[in-house]
């Protein structure tokens, strides 16, 4: 059975019923597998997202999975929870990264 886990940077926009933007913009991430998706707005800024994420230590990919963590809710653990038990890898932007190269991220070595 194939369950991958991706996390997505992702701008979240209001829109009109023309759908024209409004508003202000905000950034965060959706992380969703194949059978729960989840989503987090974190910051009203780009600048805010990149010290977000710059709070983190190890490369970019772990910064991200520590980042959605710190702003997980109940779907987003369960995801982590999945990917820990059966040290499973993760999408992130796009690119796979398999459980030796996020390990760090949960605490494992």
């Amino acid at each position: 059975m194939s369950n991958r886990t991706t996390i997505e940077p992702t701008i979240f926009q209001d829109l009109d019923s023309d759908l024209n933007p409004v508003g202000v913009s905000y950034y965060g991430f959706r992380i969703f597998d194949d059978y729960q998706m989840t989503y987090s707005t974190i910051s009203e800024t780009k600048e805010g997202m990149k010290t977000i994420l710059n709070e983190q230590k190890g490369e970019s990919h772990i910064k991200w999975i520590k980042t959605v963590m710190r702003y997980s809710d109940e779907i987003s653990g369960s995801i982590f929870e999945y990917i820990r038990e059966w040290e499973k890898g993760i999408y992130i932007c796009n690119e796979w990264f398999d459980w030796d190269d996020i390990k760090e991220a949960f605490g494992e070595e």
